[in-house]
């Protein structure tokens, strides 16, 4: 069909201004696959479209009889796959359009759909969904960190240790802080700042003291995790909180022995995200095994944050669930409960004989 032909000329002009005597025919068949009621067609068509946005040159011609108000339309196709699509293609248009670009989405978006989409039960449409809300709302910094963060891919680690400490890491504590101002506008460049991160931690320990200090980027972190509903902390949210205890000494570890971080993590226990859930508990078991030499007001301080507001029967629930599937959130909460065995009153003797048993299975599989 020409729906076909269009979306094949449209993937090989990816990135690059389709001929000006190609251009409106091309253009005027995605608009129709867009709508199409065949599922493939207009999944394939949302990507050509994807491809096209990707070069500013075309997009008057897609921007033409008022396209971005038609999103109420386009998207009640319910595929993933499609909104995933079209969702990318919109952010193309902003990323590589002009600033009257962003002013035509400001006017003519349907905002109210795409706030409807980041609650979508598939991930990655919520994703794209806070991502978008946020080029429209905060486009220079989504721009600027978007290309922070492919920049910093092939760096090592030397290069990414100066670059923190030359300000980015302060640039992103400052975003993380701004962050619970209109949390929902900002979700997608908060997303983006903690995939930075991810990238800085991995494995470099130069930048321990730097993320622990008072009012830095792991103080700004847990008060974003403190403050927001649980339903907003999502996986990539929560994902600095593994890049904070691999990057992380025992020196640096025990500053976060206090209960401001503590009753943070065992808040995100609380989490319908089982990933979410993984963080905070693998977090807390590393944290908790800190140990500093013949100083021990430290274990009781630990002791009585975990005894609070049931923070250890949160481990405890944890341990004992059938419902995850991660098996390492059963294998960190029995560490965390070993941990605390001196806080906890009295442990049930059939609970207790549980506990031993599995550690010692899982030291005997560690030793194997």
């Amino acid at each position: 069909t020409r729906v076909t032909s269009a979306e094949g000329i449209s993937w090989l002009y990816n990135g690059i201004e389709l001929p000006a005597n190609m251009k409106s025919g091309i253009i005027e068949q995605i608009n129709i696959g867009l709508k199409s009621k065949d599922t493939s067609l207009s999944v394939n068509t949302g990507s050509a479209l994807l491809s096209l946005a990707r070069s500013e040159g075309n997009h008057s011609e897609i921007l033409k009889d008022r396209f971005i108000s038609q999103a109420q339309e386009i998207l009640q196709n319910i595929d993933v796959q499609f909104q995933y699509n079209l969702l990318c293609a919109y952010i193309a248009l902003i990323e590589n359009g002009t600033l009257d670009t962003l002013h035509l989405f400001k006017q003519q978006l349907p905002i109210q759909i795409i706030r409807d989409l980041s609650s979508s039960k598939d991930s990655d449409v919520r994703e794209k969904s806070a991502c978008l809300l946020s080029y429209i709302s905060n486009r220079t910094e989504m721009i600027k960190f978007n290309k922070i963060l492919q920049e910093i891919q092939n760096k090592n680690t030397k290069e990414l240790t100066t670059l923190a400490n030359n300000g980015l890491m302060k640039e992103m504590s400052d975003v993380l802080r701004e962050g619970l101002d209109n949390f929902e506008d900002k979700r997608g460049l908060i997303i983006l700042i903690c995939q930075i991160s991810e990238v800085l931690l991995e494995n470099n320990d130069d930048l321990g003291d730097l993320i622990v200090q008072d009012n830095g980027f792991v103080d700004q972190l847990f008060n974003l995790y403190q403050q927001l509903p649980l339903e907003s902390i999502s996986k990539q949210i929560a994902s600095p909180i593994i890049s904070i205890i691999n990057t992380t000494e025992a020196d640096q570890r025990l500053k976060l022995k206090c209960e401001k971080y503590l009753i943070v993590l065992s808040r995100l226990m609380s989490s319908k995200s089982e990933y979410v859930v993984f963080c905070a508990v693998v977090g807390q078991a590393i944290i908790l095994s800190q140990l500093k030499q013949n100083y021990y007001q430290i274990e009781d301080d630990a002791h009585s944050v975990m005894l609070k507001n049931g923070q250890i029967h949160k481990l405890i629930e944890a341990f004992k669930s059938n419902h995850y599937q991660n098996v390492d959130i059963k294998r960190y909460a029995a560490i965390a409960i070993a941990l605390l065995h001196k806080a906890i009153p009295v442990l049930p003797v059939d609970f207790r004989k549980e506990l031993i048993s599995y550690l010692k299975k899982i030291a005997i599989l560690k030793d194997n």
